[in-house]
């Protein structure tokens, strides 16, 4: 997923499945503002409520796992 400079990822959501947030450019602030940067992740345990923004100036581009498989 990307997320241009400044913008986030949509309303705080949660999911059935655990979820791993993995860096792959830019910066972002996952969930209660646990920052993140290139090559960083982030757990988001299941249900769990958590939202994705770009604090930074350069676009975000992250991966995204479900465990199990949520799609």
């Amino acid at each position: 997923m990307t997320i241009g400079p400044g913008r986030d990822g949509g309303p705080e959501e949660t999911h059935a499945a655990d979820q791993v947030v993995y860096v792959i450019e830019g910066e972002a602030v996952v969930t209660t503002e646990h920052h993140a940067k290139v090559g960083a992740r982030a757990l988001i345990p299941a249900g769990a409520r958590h939202h994705v923004r770009n604090p930074g100036p350069q676009p975000l581009f992250f991966l995204t796992i479900y465990a199990p498989p949520a799609y």
